[in-house]
């Protein structure tokens, strides 16, 4: 399951920094994963990389299910 206009990108290019070139620089990023534990580790990446507005999304895909689209499949 995906959020409407959301990229899926691999962790590990997040955590291996590959991925931090294909960032706007003029939007806030709003990282995700399931349930928004793992991807505390990619919200601190990318801030030391400089996005220090970066945020992610509390409750991860489920949480967005849970409480803006419950029509969309939570896994």
């Amino acid at each position: 399951m995906r959020i409407p206009g959301a990229r899926l990108v691999p962790m590990g290019e997040w955590l291996d920094g590959a991925a931090l070139p294909a960032l706007w620089q003029d939007r806030t990023p709003v990282f995700c994963c399931r349930t928004g534990v793992r991807m505390l580790r990619v919200l601190a990446v990318a801030r030391a990389a400089g996005f220090v507005g970066a945020v992610h999304l509390e409750g991860g895909v489920v949480g967005w299910v849970n409480e803006i689209d419950p029509r969309l499949p939570a896994y």
